[in-house]
C-alpha cells in the first residue's frame, strides 16, 4: 500500500530543522499504527501487524537553507508513505490516517503542517527479475561485521560486499515476514553508474537524529539511482518496503 499526503504549513513563512527524519519517523509510526495488527503475511500463524513500512523525504518547493535551518513558503509539501498492508486492510489502515490531523515539530523548532489530503497511489502487484529504481529516500549504507563480531564498519557503495549485504538483508527480512526459508535468494543490487560518475561520486549523505541530543545519531547513507535482478517476490518487497536498513526512519 502507497499513500501520498499533501501538507499545508501553518504559517506564510515556515521553517523546519534540516535533519527533519526524526520528526517524520514519529509522525509516521503514529499515522499507520504498525502495532495494531493487519497481516503477517503467512499462512499460518500469529497475525504481527504491518511488520515493514518506508518513507519519502518530504517534497517541499522553492525551499531555501540557512545555516542547519529550512524556510519555506505556505506552499504544499509532499510525503509518501509505502507499507506492507494486506489489500482486505487498506480502508481501516486509511481510517486511523484521518484522525491524525498534522506533523508537528516538538520544542517549536519548526512550524506546524497540516494534512490536506491523503490518497492511494497506485503500484506494482508484481515485478519481473529486473527493474529499476529511483530513490525517494536515502539508502542506508548496511554496516559489516567481522567474523569475531568485534569490529563494525559501513559498507562503502564501491565495495565487493555491498551488493551482497543489500540481498542479505532483503532475503532476512522476507523470511522473518513469511516465516519460512525463500528457496530462490537471487539478487543483485547495481548502482547507476553514469549517474554516479555525473556527480563524481557525491551521492553519500549523513542523516542526523535527535541532532543536539545525548541520544544524537548519525547514519550514512547514498542517493542515486538503482537497478536490481534476481528473484521477482524480493525485489517486489524492497520496492514496497524498502531497501537497505532503518527502514522505519525512512530509508531505502
Amino acid at each position: 500500500m502507497r499513500v501520498h499526503i499533501t501538507f499545508t504549513p501553518t504559517a506564510d513563512f515556515g521553517q523546519m530543522p534540516i535533519n527533519y527524519n526524526t520528526f517524520v519517523s514519529q509522525f509516521v509510526y503514529e499515522l499507520i499504527q504498525p502495532d495494531v495488527p493487519f497481516n503477517s503475511g503467512r499462512a499460518n500463524g500469529p497475525n504481527d501487524g504491518i511488520p515493514y513500512y518506508t518513507f519519502s523525504n518530504l517534497y517541499i518547493p522553492e525551499v531555501q537553507q540557512q545555516d542547519r535551518t529550512l524556510h519555506f513558503a505556505k506552499v504544499p509539501i509532499e510525503l509518501t508513505i509505502s507499507m506492507l498492508v494486506d489489500p482486505s486492510n487498506e480502508q481501516e489502515v486509511l481510517a486511523r490516517m484521518n484522525l491524525v490531523p498534522h506533523l508537528e515539530f516538538d520544542g517549536g523548532v519548526g512550524t506546524t503542517l497540516l494534512i490536506d489530503h491523503i490518497n492511494v497511489l497506485d503500484e506494482a502487484k508484481t515485478l519481473t527479475h529486473r527493474a529499476r529504481f529511483r530513490m525517494l529516500s536515502p539508502l542506508a549504507s548496511p554496516l559489516w561485521e567481522s567474523p569475531d563480531g568485534r569490529e563494525q564498519h559501513y559498507v562503502h557503495y564501491n565495495d565487493q560486499e555491498f551488493s551482497e549485504t543489500i540481498r542479505s538483508i532483503l532475503v532476512a527480512k522476507y523470511e522473518r515476514w513469511r516465516g519460512k526459508r525463500l528457496q530462490d535468494s537471487r539478487l543483485t543490487f547495481c548502482l547507476d553508474q553514469k549517474y554516479v560518475q555525473r556527480r563524481r561520486g557525491r551521492i553519500s549523505k549523513l542523516v542526523t537524529f535527535h541532532e543536539g541530543e545525548t541520544d544524537e545519531k548519525k547514519i550514512k547513507a547514498i542517493v542515486a539511482p538503482f537497478e536490481v535482478e534476481g528473484n521477482p517476490e524480493l525485489i517486489w518487497l524492497g520496492y514496497v518496503a524498502g531497501f537497505g536498513e532503518r527502514n522505519l526512519l525512512g530509508f531505502g
